[in-house]
């Protein structure tokens, strides 16, 4: 249930977004604390279902609309962590395979060229295969570099 602009300039923000007892000095805000010690998963999952929770109070305590900001705060921060953590995990994947993917297309390149300078006699795809070669031995070592 959407607020309409009179019910939610009746609530104050900070209370909403950032209530003081959520902040305490010298530390994170407990969300952000909560997502480092459970991670993105766990806490996304909480806000879904502390979501659920306003939305089924509302009005029993404090008042409907102030239940209801705080539901739709909370769905928006699940939506915010579940996105963080699909691009996370993609982000994982591209840096684990994507240079092995880039060192495959340039030793196919280079093949391809060698194969096409052998044929036909193109010094021209020699030049090109012997620079494709330069790049997979760079890669290579770039790869081998970043091992631990």
């Amino acid at each position: 249930m959407k607020l309409t602009g009179f019910e939610s300039s009746k609530i104050n923000s900070e209370m909403i977004n950032h209530p003081s007892h959520y902040n305490m000095p010298n530390r994170k805000e407990c969300i952000d604390e909560m997502i480092d010690i459970y991670g993105l998963k766990d806490v996304a999952k909480w806000c879904e279902i502390t979501a659920y929770k306003y939305e089924y109070r509302a009005g029993h305590k404090g008042s409907v609309a102030e239940d209801m900001s705080k539901a739709e705060w909370y769905m928006d921060k699940a939506r915010e962590l579940k996105s963080k953590r699909r691009w996370k995990i993609f982000s994982k994947i591209a840096d684990r395979y994507l240079p092995m993917f880039i060192k495959g297309i340039f030793a196919w390149l280079m093949l391809f060229c060698m194969l096409h300078a052998i044929l036909f006699s193109d010094p021209c795809s020699m030049i090109v295969s012997i620079v494709f070669l330069v790049l997979v031995c760079i890669t290579e070592s770039i790869l081998k570099e970043n091992e631990v």
